[in-house]
């Protein structure tokens, strides 16, 4: 009996939707879509194929609560214990330029972006990490080169009805976006680039050589590439940290 699984691919099929590409990028997700606009912006002329396994990215980038977000008080000083200063700070101003980046790349209008501030709130379970954040603030903002945070009164929280909270931070420069019209958004400009799109292919296992990467999908259909880019953080079952593609993803 024939494998309904399996996709019988026509030459007209092959020559175009299935050609081989200059670069593939797996996921269809937030660290995809840059990649494939930046490549596009640098390489106008390289073709670039976005494959997703599901029919919408359905990873971070669209369930992330629509924080726009660069650091609390309290996950700065976590990261504090197994970083330096440096690399805290540094991890924290690249969040901030990100955000910056995609508002500059997007528009506000268009993310529903409203710089609103963030705020770490802290319950009466929570009285010696909120003291320990409170004496650290000082260090922060002079870390950050600005007032980035500062305590929020009692009476603020009352007013903004939080009174189940005993004290807040405030976060200056952060904010909300609607993560759906951000992915769409980044979508479309992709698309206006040139950048073409494989909805509903999962990548089931890869083959490396000398010239190319093979992609296999378990419908049986082999995507090829000179460069290969995996943007599926957290959710790969492939073993990708064994990939050794340093002179395909060199890009020059």
């Amino acid at each position: 009996m024939p494998d309904d699984s399996k996709i019988s691919i026509s030459y007209w099929e092959q020559s175009t939707f299935y050609k081989a590409q200059d670069v593939i990028i797996v996921g269809g997700g937030l660290t995809a879509l840059h990649t494939a606009i930046q490549l596009k912006m640098m390489k106008p002329n390289c073709s670039i194929l976005i494959i997703e396994r599901h029919s919408i990215p359905q990873g971070a980038a669209t369930r992330n609560a629509g924080f726009a977000c660069f650091g609390s008080p309290s996950e700065l000083l976590s990261d504090l214990n197994t970083m330096t200063e440096d690399e805290v700070i540094t991890l924290a101003r690249r969040r901030q330029k990100g955000l910056a980046k995609l508002r500059a790349l997007v528009g506000d209008k268009a993310l529903q972006y409203q710089e609103n501030g963030g705020f770490e709130v802290f319950t009466s379970a929570m009285q010696g990490a909120m003291q320990r954040c409170l004496d650290h603030l000082p260090r922060l903002n002079m870390l950050m080169g600005s007032e980035t945070y500062c305590k929020v009164s009692k009476k603020t929280l009352d007013d903004l009805g939080l009174r189940l909270f005993i004290g807040a931070i405030s976060i200056a420069g952060e904010g909300m976006l609607h993560t759906g019209h951000m992915v769409t958004s980044l979508i479309r400009l992709a698309q206006q680039y040139e950048v073409n799109f494989m909805w509903g292919m999962p990548i089931d296992k890869y083959e490396t050589s000398d010239r190319q990467v093979k992609l296999i999908s378990g419908k049986g259909i082999v995507f090829t590439a000179s460069k290969v880019v995996f943007a599926t953080n957290a959710f790969s079952q492939v073993p990708i940290y064994k990939i050794t593609l340093h002179r395909k993803l060199s890009w020059h």
